[in-house]
């Protein structure tokens, strides 16, 4: 068992998988050319000396066909278990839908000439956004991008596909967009005259980004992906252009970079950048100079740094937000234009630099100011910095927790700024900052049509849940104020803990339900998130990925021990890398969870990362490690994966959401998980068991990032809670408040 690396608890399945083995390879005149294919189709590989069976292997290799049969059986056994969750499923559902915001219109936006917004409207079961414009002395609107006027888009994607990225020309005549028909990153490109109102027939797919350049017409520049979504070539397109005849003018080869071309906020620059999760490096290139091929290109920042940067540039200055050496968080530096031009790319100058435990979310620049966005324990705000005399404005909205980020802002030269507002209770409130007077003045309020919500019996506060290694790991708290800590509240952890990405805490329909309902939300900000800077993800990371872990059962360890709840009202839940986290937890301590939800769930984590095939995989290996090239990193993620430590046990119950066309964490990982998991559970005792193992899997056709549309959202949302209401209604070992 040691040997086969799979625990002493699962010996007799060892014994099976070290008999295939020998069966595999006890042949006489064994080629040994062929012996690793051989073996790998009997689902066992060998990486530094070990071996690992996987008696799923054949999901991993089969085609759409081959799982067709598997799908529709958990199809079938999820709709047969659906209709007992009915009741539960439209307490929530019902209120959220009526609960609507009475607003269809974005705020007007000033860019040159013209004024735009956008409108939101509902066609096929789908919400996107309609653009318009007005010239700013008329007062008529007219269409600019509509999805269902799109040449190439076909009528029966009108219900999958969302709007992804605009652009438009620096005369304002042209627009180019960016839209995913099937909602799975398969992106594709257009071209539109809006002098005309006509579009152009091109059709560029793959395309993840387009700019214009500054005076010249008829062609762009764009980004395209390659088969793994790898953004890696910028190439030029002339109007009405074959694509296949379009001239890569620069490329990315390394496969942990991806490539991305974007315009100064001043309209100046290029900037070509190549990211990585751990570093950047930065060319640029003046807009009056041409294209931007790669021997007119000149360095702002190499990779050789290993710093992440995002540039712009501001009058006389270059402007990145950076990590360095000196400050491994992001801070804002600045670059005179005469000496990034003679080469002095080391004579810097820093802007701003956050306090320790406050991160940077957003940058904005303006002619004569910078804007930047600051979140620090889930509160945000804002600093505005004056270039002329470096004086420091402090815009605050409330010292509740939420989130202040900036409108579209696309004037370079004004003194007035649009930033927005969301907070759990609150969405989308619009404000404007006059910079002169200082005022803050709210442009659009939030008003909640349907059955109303008392926000004032509610509360959202901050505690910390003691760590093992005596760090403290801070966990947002929304109940009702009237709760009383006495082990009988439903609560519902959510986590993530990965790449360096903070939790945000933002509104949510269907919460305002649950709350209702007695949930107590528990948000945790567990290490390897950027709650507290990237000091706080880069502990969590590689071979000390299980300090997420351990961090995430210590908040449910503390929530417990205060009386918040007990482990029969204890829920959990992790969405993509997000899964592997509760995924590790429930196998690790599965009496302290009474269910578990896993979205899109990143849960076979080391035969993802093995297959440097799959997208993204190369990237992600900043974060996991990869488990192919070290055998410390094998070692750590086969001892946490959630697919590889299924143990022969009582597991809490659990929602599996996938979806059919996931490129990042694709089906047959959650199919797999699934399997082996109903195999290896043990029948349940604390619930009465109303699905196999309590175990179901709801199915998406649909990417990574679930469905389109409003409605989609909500169901998705109901049907978390639906479920958990359900799994305490067959609770053994408890009886409700």
């Amino acid at each position: 068992a040691e040997y086969m690396g799979v625990g002493r608890s699962n010996a007799t399945f060892a014994i099976k998988a070290t008999a295939r083995v020998i069966r595999a390879v006890a042949r006489p005149f064994v080629n040994v050319r062929t012996l690793g294919a051989r073996l790998k189709a009997k689902g066992i590989t060998r990486f530094h000396g070990r071996f690992r069976y996987d008696e799923h292997f054949a999901l991993q290799s089969a085609n759409e066909k081959s799982l067709a049969k598997l799908v529709e059986e958990e199809k079938a056994t999820f709709e047969a278990t659906a209709e007992t969750m009915e009741d539960d499923f439209n307490k929530y559902y019902e209120v959220s839908m009526q609960r609507t915001d009475p607003r269809t219109d974005d705020h007007p936006e000033h860019i040159g000439d013209y004024v735009y917004k956008t409108k939101f409207v509902h066609d096929g079961g789908n919400d996107f956004q309609v653009v318009y414009r007005r010239h700013k002395d008329s007062t008529q609107w007219d269409r600019v991008l509509d999805l269902r006027e799109i040449p190439f888009l076909r009528r029966q994607h009108i219900r999958t596909c969302r709007l992804s990225k605009l652009a438009l020309s620096d005369d304002n005549q042209l627009l180019g967009f960016i839209i995913d028909p099937e909602n799975n990153e398969n992106t594709i490109g257009g071209l539109k005259n809006l002098a005309t109102g006509k579009f152009y027939r091109d059709c560029i797919p793959n395309c993840a980004n387009i700019v214009f350049p500054k005076e010249e017409k008829g062609f762009v520049y764009y980004v395209e992906m390659e088969g793994n979504q790898r953004t890696h070539k910028i190439k030029k397109h002339e109007f009405g252009d074959d694509v296949e005849e379009d001239v890569t003018i620069f490329e990315e080869k390394d496969d942990a970079f991806y490539l991305d071309i974007s315009v100064s906020k001043d309209q100046k620059y290029f900037f070509v950048c190549s990211n990585s999760k751990e570093s950047s490096e930065v060319w640029y290139l003046p807009r009056t100079g041409g294209g931007p091929e790669r021997e007119k290109l000149r360095l702002l920042l190499s990779r050789t740094e290993k710093n992440l940067a995002f540039p712009n540039h501001c009058r006389d200055h270059f402007i990145l937000v950076a990590s360095s050496d000196q400050c491994p968080d992001l801070h804002v530096i600045a670059i005179r234009d005469e000496d990034v031009l003679a080469g002095r790319l080391k004579s810097r100058r820093e802007v701003f630099r956050p306090e320790e435990g406050t991160t940077i979310t957003e940058v904005d620049v303006f002619k004569d100011h910078l804007v930047i966005y600051l979140a620090r324990n889930g509160v945000s705000t804002a600093r505005v910095i004056h270039w002329d005399t470096n004086k420091v404005d402090v815009v605050s909205i409330s010292d509740e927790v939420g989130i202040i980020s900036p409108g579209v802002n696309h004037a370079y030269e004004t003194d007035r700024f649009f930033l927005h507002f969301d907070s759990p209770f609150i969405y989308n409130l619009v404000y404007e900052y006059h910079i002169g007077t200082k005022q803050l003045k709210l442009k659009e309020d939030f008003v909640l049509n349907g059955p109303r919500f008392d926000r004032s019996k509610f509360t959202c506060v901050q505690v910390e849940a003691p760590a093992d290694d005596g760090e403290t790991v801070p966990i947002t708290l929304i109940h009702k104020k009237k709760l009383r800590k006495d082990h009988k509240n439903k609560v519902l952890m959510l986590g993530y803990g990965a790449y360096g990405v903070a939790m945000d805490i933002a509104y949510n329909n269907v919460f305002l339900s649950a709350l209702e309902n007695d949930w107590v939300l528990a948000f945790c900000h567990v290490r390897g998130g950027n709650e507290r800077g990237r000091r706080w993800h880069l502990a969590a990371v590689k071979e000390k990925k299980m300090i997420s872990v351990q961090d995430f059962l210590a908040c449910a360890d503390f929530l417990v021990a205060q009386g918040y709840t007990h482990p029969s009202l204890l829920a959990a839940h992790g969405s993509s890398a997000g899964a592997a986290l509760i995924g590790a937890c429930v196998n690790l301590r599965p009496e302290l969870f009474m269910g578990a939800i896993l979205k899109y769930p990143f849960v076979d984590v080391l035969s993802i990362l093995l297959d440097k095939s799959l997208p993204i995989v190369a990237s992600d290996f900043a974060e996991f490690g990869d488990p192919s090239a070290d055998a410390r990193i094998y070692d750590s993620l086969a001892s946490y994966s959630p697919y590889e430590n299924i143990r022969e046990q009582e597991y809490p119950a659990m929602l599996v959401v996938a979806g059919t066309d996931d490129m990042r964490a694709p089906l047959w990982n959650a199919l797999k998980y699934v399997s082996r998991l109903r195999r290896r559970a043990l029948p349940p005792t604390r619930l009465e068991e109303f699905a196999p193992r309590n175990i179901l899997v709801k199915l998406h056709e649909s990417g990574h990032f679930g469905e389109v549309g409003v409605a989609s959202s909500i169901r998705e949302w109901a049907l978390v809670f639906a479920f958990l209401d359900h799994c305490l209604r067959h609770s053994r070992s408890i009886s409700l408040r």
